[in-house]
């Protein structure tokens, strides 16, 4: 995690704050392919600060969330809508989707763990998810195209087996990682 003066402050999208940023500006065909993309240099200023779960209410139907965020909405919509193709395109392929359970760790105001809570994944997380994975396919082929020396992360193809999906196991104040 960045320390607070980071993650709140200068690397932190704050409504109405202009950031510099490098943008992946993406066409993605109804089919759910990668069709184009181009980079470039960019001030964006967000609009709001919106959580995932903020985003899920907006998109099943919250109208108090809906009105308070009315210009955004039909943005939310349209990234949902390109979500459900990016994923029906994944499931054609035979892609994995792992749903994994997160920590959400809540702290105390002497900044110690209190409680530790299941994170709820939905939708909006989901849908963050398909565009980065886009942005990194994206930038992947730029770097290749370009023939500049890169490191690509290779993935070797899953095996249906619950002992390579789940290897690792925590308990006490070790964490091991069984069988690997």
């Amino acid at each position: 995690m960045l320390p607070e003066v980071l993650s709140n402050g200068l690397c932190s999208l704050n409504p109405q704050v202009d950031r510099l940023c490098m943008v992946c500006e993406m066409t993605v065909s109804s089919k759910g392919r990668l069709t184009g993309y181009k980079f470039y240099e960019a001030v964006m200023s967000s609009h709001a600060r919106l959580t995932y779960t903020k985003v899920w209410h907006i998109l099943q139907g919250d109208q108090d969330l809906r009105e308070q965020y009315a210009p955004l909405v039909k943005h939310l919509e349209e990234l949902h809508n390109l979500y459900k193709v990016l994923d029906k395109a994944r499931e054609e392929r035979g892609g994995i989707s792992f749903e994994s359970e997160e920590a959400k760790f809540i702290f105390n105001a002497e900044r110690r763990i209190e409680r530790i809570e299941q994170t709820q994944r939905n939708d909006a997380h989901k849908l963050i998810e398909e565009c980065m994975i886009l942005a990194n396919i994206s930038a992947a082929r730029f770097v290749e195209k370009a023939k500049e020396p890169a490191l690509f992360r290779i993935h070797r193809q899953a095996e249906h087996r619950s002992d390579y999906l789940f290897p690792f196991s925590a308990g006490g104040a070790g964490a091991g990682a069984a069988g690997w």
